[in-house]
């Protein structure tokens, strides 16, 4: 771990990082033995040249990290973009970082490594068909009531936005599987949330006595 992450990290109650070794220049750490396992390895350097990619790949390997930072304050974009290249899942930095930064930084590459299962909502698989058309929810936007606060217009200007997302979510692109469930979740959902605005509306067209006929 670099000066500065440690300085960050040592004394931070929320994480209470346990670290495994402190080390002024990576070859030091490249000529340890054996090399101290770590989840997330963050190496400082004030410059990058073509030989830091392979003291860096050497350290990754050694270590076995999970996740590498590396904060670096001069570089040529070559050796920059040879390191993203040789590295899979490098997380490159570029100094000076404020110590709220770098702990951010710190914080989200840990949470890469533990990531918690999200669960989707259960929604039920069939989409209801539409009560309204878009030209009915418009003469309810435009209806006279007794009820001040125009109810029937927010009512129909809410429902004209969910009609609206629920085709966008229906039409998505799906750039993967993952995508294509999402926008399906996205679609059921909206259609449902959909369906019970329109039963809201229709309660109230009863109570109001409004026909659209």
């Amino acid at each position: 771990m670099g000066k500065s992450a440690a300085a960050v990290l040592s004394n931070d109650e929320v994480l209470e990082p346990k670290i495994v070794g402190h080390f002024s220049e990576i070859t030091d750490l490249v000529q340890k033995e054996p090399s101290p396992p770590t989840d997330l390895l963050f190496i400082e350097a004030e410059t990058l040249h073509p030989e830091t990619v392979v003291s860096v790949r050497e350290v990754v390997s050694r270590t076995k990290a999970a996740s590498t930072i590396l904060l670096y304050r001069f570089s040529s974009s070559k050796t920059v973009m040879a390191l993203a290249r040789a590295i899979p899942g490098l997380k490159l930095l570029s100094a000076p970082m404020e110590s709220g930064q770098i702990r951010r930084e710190v914080l989200l590459q840990l949470g890469s490594l533990f990531p918690v299962a999200e669960v989707a909502p259960v929604v039920p698989e069939d989409i209801p068909e539409r009560v309204y058309t878009m030209d009915q929810l418009l003469k309810f936007a435009r209806v006279s009531t007794s009820v001040d606060c125009e109810c029937p217009q927010h009512l129909a200007g809410l429902l004209q936005g969910l009609t609206a997302f629920e085709k966008y979510s229906r039409e998505c692109e799906d750039r993967n599987p993952q995508d294509a469930a999402l926008h399906s979740f996205l679609h059921r959902a909206t259609a449902n949330v959909r369906r019970k605005m329109e039963e809201a509306l229709q309660h109230l067209a009863k109570v109001e006595g409004i026909d659209l006929d």
